[in-house]
């Protein structure tokens, strides 16, 4: 017998309406919380505005900063959509910028870590031949690689 586990609360699941759709085809939104990183955080959208896959849209939502990050993040001007929040933490964070997402594939980037500048080009691809056979979630991060090496 199957268990459906999508009814262990007494009914159907609750899908918020950010996530109904599947966003703008091809766009990867970027994500990036950050509280108090204006020493670094510069660094960071660098790493994602040398991407060699288009199309992106970077989302920073600064958690409540009492630094300079704002004025770091202002200097990247209009390539940066900025969304500042009182103090709530890392999930809620996330949260914000899930609300705003518009891309067909969301990319959580902490706001202390570098990417390599290939590094979305190769997982929308993988995305792109795995997603037909079975969820896939591919990370990398700054000590390397993390998960099954494909």
């Amino acid at each position: 017998m199957h268990n459906d586990h999508t009814k262990l609360l007494g009914g159907d699941p609750i899908i918020p309406k950010v996530c109904e759709g599947l966003g703008e085809p091809g766009l990867v939104s970027v994500l990036i919380p950050s509280y108090n990183r204006g020493y670094l955080i510069g660094k960071t959208i660098e790493s994602v505005l040398a991407q060699t896959y288009r199309p992106i849209e970077i989302i920073v939502v600064d958690d409540g900063s009492t630094d300079d990050t704002r004025a770091v993040i202002a200097k990247f001007g209009p390539a940066i959509r900025y969304i500042y929040q009182e103090n709530a933490g890392l999930a809620v964070a996330r949260n914000t910028g899930l609300v705003v997402a518009r891309g067909e594939f969301i990319a959580f980037q902490d706001s202390d870590d570098m990417w390599l500048p290939w590094k979305l080009q190769v997982q929308v691809a993988l995305m792109g031949c795995l997603s037909r056979a079975s969820p896939t979630v591919i990370q990398q991060n700054n000590s390397g690689f993390s998960g099954p090496l494909i």
